[in-house]
């Protein structure tokens, strides 16, 4: 019938705009993601590539101080009502340094001035670390944490945009846009995610110790010396010794007759054997 086969047209037509839309969406959240996998895949591959990153992690070291003091000081009061007590845990927290300000050049600081005095303290301890561990190894160190970071926090974002996804849509519900509000969420997320990685790559960078190798001549010592051996007789064991001392104890108390057997087993009578002499 002509008005059956229209409704059914129409019906199918209705579920195509749909699924197109849907798809369009799906489309539209995947290139948020693949704008980030774009920088954080340029972010590594420079890495890979840059036989010396220091610059690199000195940037981040100078950036990481900024966000700092985002946290804890505000240019819109006096310095002294500033959360000196916070700044100087999360300063500590991160590179491990006292901060001490005189409490009298507290009035005369701004925030760049601040910025500087830790900056150029960041970067001392830098250069002494790098001459600890002297700058060739100082390199490979660097790229090994810039690397595992990036990857743990990039797994970690990936995992957070797909639950974002998920629930994305109930903003309907709120007469918002589920895909702008996707986009504002994403972005926000991945700036966390960028400062994230500059704070745990400094302090990873800040604290790393390598232990003290046993030098060769020690090694080989080791490996040449032979374990000692311990034979069954010698081996203690706080159960025989124990059983032997109340064996011995038993045999203090228990008074042999002189017509008893001789305990040390001939056969003999205590008296013609080993009480002989008694």
């Amino acid at each position: 019938h002509p008005l059956v086969t229209r409704s059914i047209e129409s019906a199918q037509k209705k579920v195509e705009g749909r699924n197109f839309e849907i798809r369009k969406q799906l489309l539209d959240f995947d290139n948020e993601m693949e704008y980030q996998r774009k920088v954080i895949y340029e972010q590594r591959r420079m890495v890979l590539e840059s036989k010396d990153v220091k610059e690199h992690v000195l940037e981040m070291v100078k950036d990481t101080i900024e966000n700092i003091l985002k946290n804890y000081t505000n240019k819109e009061i006096y310095p002294e009502e500033w959360d000196w007590s916070g700044l100087k845990d999360h300063f500590m927290q991160i590179f491990s340094i006292s901060l001490v300000i005189p409490k009298e050049e507290i009035p005369k600081l701004s925030i760049p001035k601040l910025q500087d005095i830790l900056t150029e303290k960041a970067f001392e301890i830098y250069e002494l670390r790098e001459k600890e561990f002297t700058p060739p190894l100082m390199r490979q160190i660097e790229t090994m944490i810039v690397l595992r970071v990036v990857d743990r926090e990039w797994k970690d974002n990936l995992r957070r945009l797909d639950e974002l996804k998920q629930g994305i849509g109930l903003r309907a519900y709120g007469q918002k846009d589920p895909l702008m509000e996707y986009h504002f969420e994403a972005h926000n997320m991945f700036q966390e995610m960028i400062n994230s990685i500059k704070e745990e790559v400094v302090k990873f960078i800040y604290k790393v110790r390598l232990k003290k190798e046993e030098s060769q001549g020690v090694r080989q010592a080791r490996r040449e010396t032979p374990a000692p051996i311990v034979s069954s007789q010698t081996k203690k064991s706080p159960f025989v010794k124990r059983k032997g001392l109340e064996e011995e104890e038993g045999q203090k108390k228990k008074k042999i007759g002189r017509n008893d057997p001789c305990p040390c087993g001939s056969g003999l009578k205590y008296k013609h054997c080993c009480g002989k002499n008694i």
